[in-house]
Formats: structure tokens, C-alpha cells, sequence
């Protein structure tokens, strides 16, 4: 008796009009997703997810090698995070680490190839990027464009560090870099190194969009307020111990039944209360000036780039004299 062959359901990705099967089985093992629809053609109507996509996409399924451009991260991740597909998500996240996009970076450099994807990714992991020590090996036209991409770093202390080092590294070539620095958003000890480091390279008030001569003057008064602010603390906390020790005096007297001197005691307390009261007020407001004088930084190197990016025949006049009296008056708001 002649055995009847059964064909087993085709099952498709449709993309572009074509169909690229792949394994039913296999997919729902894979995917929970797919386990519970199980359907046999798949529409692709996402643009960016081509035909090559969906043959790698398949090809992880089946088990067979396969390898991913940096152009193709993106949309396979889309294909892969909708129907659930782990292993490719974790494949896809390892990839794209800033450490391997920096090699892929780097061979792209070396090879003469477009490096415009790459450093798109690069710079939606800025933060990371900053970290690995490679990073310092990339051009710094590339590191240029890399940060030109990347909307806020938010940590401008691991910036400056990496800037440290690239001084280092590469010198004043990357005087450009210090552009993208936030002097606003670094700590005390942070903003007294980089003043070192104005003082120690001059030519960064000339390439680099900030006013030497403001920003020292700022950072300088940010520094004195610091230090105010340190004494005042220090004068509060002395302040609030003495009245506490007062006020546990007179609970003392009055749980012995002493007599109590009232009028010098309660005219002391007073005082010292009056006294924390002026002292709190003028920590506030050296605070505020503290502040103040982070934003005045921060505005003075922003009215700076505006400067730099005028048609150079007007810049050096428009920088020397308009923009100078125009950070004055900021200084003075």
C-alpha cells in the first residue's frame, strides 16, 4: 500500500513580495509570542525591517551563522523585542555595547568605511562610551561628530574625566571637545581642576567656546562661596549645640526645683536664636549666589558658541566687545 506524503504548512515571513520561510517548530520555541498565533504568512509592513533583516532574523532561528551591520541593529530589535525572541535581544544587546561599537567604530575608520551609523549608536551610549579606555583612540573628528549627536550627557563628571584624559592623550586637538562640558553641573573639586587646566593650556580660551577670563572669575567666586558656605554651616551647627545645651539647663533647673534667673537665660536663648536666624538667612543666600554663579557659567559659555558660529569676518569684533558687555550685564542680573 503506497504511504500518502502530507506537506507540511508553509510558514513565511512576507516582505518586499517576497516570502522567506522558516520553521514553525522552531519559531514557537523561540517565541511565546508566535506559540500562541502560530499563523503561517507574516506580513512585514515596517519599512525599515527589509528583506536582509528578516533573512537574519531567520537564520538565528534555523541556527545557522549569520552577521550584523550596525545599521541592522535597530530594526532587528523592533522584529525581535515584537515577537518576544530573547535570544536574538540578548545577541542584539551584546553587539551593540559601547566597547564593541567601538571596534566596529575603528575598523570602519581603518577600512575608509561610513561611520555615520556607527557613531549615531555610539552616541545613544555616550555614557558608557566615555568610560572605556579605546575610546580615547578614535579621531577626534569622529569623537567631534559622536558628541554633536548625543542630546545630554548627563554625567559631566565622567566627561571631564574623559576630557582629562584626552588631554593626555591627544593634546590640544581636543580643545575642541571641551565645548560639550557642562561647567555648571561639575563639583567643587572638578571646578577648581579646570581652571588649572585653563591656566596650564592658554590656548583654550581661543578654540574652546568659553570666556577665560569670566569663567575664572566665576569659578573663583564659586569657590570663596563654597568655602563661606562650609564656615556657615560650621556656625550653625555650633550655634544650634549652645542652644540646645540652654535649653537642657533650664529643664534641669526646673527639674530641681532652682531658682531660675529668667530674664538672662531666656535674653541669651533669644539672642542666640536671632543670631541663627541671620546666619541661616546669609547661608541662604550665598547659596543662591553659589547657584547663581554655576548658571552665569553656564550662559556665558552658551553666549560664547553663539559667538564662535557667526561668519569669522564679524566674530573676533562681535566676541572682544559686544559679547563682553553682554556677560557683564548677565553677571549683574
Amino acid at each position: 500500500m503506497k504511504k500518502t506524503a502530507f506537506k507540511k504548512p508553509v510558514a513565511a515571513f512576507v516582505v518586499e513580495g517576497h516570502q522567506i520561510p522558516f520553521s514553525k517548530g522552531k519559531f514557537m520555541l523561540f517565541s511565546p509570542i508566535y506559540d500562541k498565533t502560530r499563523e503561517n504568512l507574516i506580513e512585514i509592513d515596517d519599512p525599515e525591517i527589509t528583506v536582509e533583516i528578516v533573512q537574519i532574523f531567520v537564520d538565528s532561528i534555523k541556527g545557522k551563522e549569520f552577521v550584523v551591520s550596525p545599521e541592522q541593529i535597530e530594526p532587528l530589535y523592533r522584529l525581535s523585542n515584537k515577537w518576544q525572541y530573547q535570544e536574538m535581544i540578548e545577541y542584539l544587546n551584546v553587539i551593540s555595547s559601547a566597547s564593541n561599537l567601538i571596534q566596529q567604530l575603528t575598523e570602519k575608520i581603518i577600512n575608509n568605511e561610513d561611520t555615520q551609523k556607527v557613531e549615531q549608536l555610539i552616541s545613544q551610549k555616550i555614557e558608557e562610551a566615555i568610560k572605556e579606555p579605546r575610546f580615547h583612540e578614535i579621531p577626534i573628528e569622529n569623537l567631534y561628530r559622536i558628541f554633536e549627536k548625543t542630546s545630554k550627557i548627563e554625567n559631566q563628571n565622567d566627561l571631564f574625566t574623559f576630557l582629562k584624559n584626552e588631554l593626555d592623550h591627544n593634546g590640544k586637538d581636543s580643545y575642541k571637545l571641551f565645548k560639550f562640558l557642562s561647567i555648571a553641573d561639575l563639583n567643587d573639586s572638578e571646578s577648581l581642576q579646570l581652571l588649572d587646566i585653563f591656566k596650564a593650556h592658554q590656548e583654550l580660551k581661543e578654540i574652546i567656546p568659553f570666556d577665560f577670563s569670566i569663567i575664572e572669575t566665576l569659578i573663583k567666586n564659586k569657590a570663596a562661596a563654597i568655602e563661606e558656605n562650609k564656615s556657615l554651616r560650621q556656625e550653625i551647627a555650633t550655634l544650634k549645640a549652645q542652644l540646645n545645651s540652654k535649653d537642657l539647663t533650664i529643664t534641669e533647673k526646673v527639674d530641681e526645683n532652682q531658682h531660675i534667673d529668667g530674664k538672662n537665660e531666656i535674653n541669651e536663648i533669644a539672642a542666640l536664636k536671632a543670631k541663627l536666624i541671620e546666619t541661616e538667612k546669609k547661608l541662604n543666600e550665598v547659596t543662591q549666589e553659589l547657584q547663581k554663579t554655576k548658571n552665569n557659567v553656564h550662559s556665558s559659555s552658551q553666549r560664547r558658541v553663539f559667538c564662535f558660529c557667526i561668519n569669522p569676518v564679524f566674530s573676533k569684533f562681535l566676541c572682544s566687545y559686544f559679547y563682553y558687555y553682554c556677560c557683564l550685564f548677565c553677571l549683574f542680573l
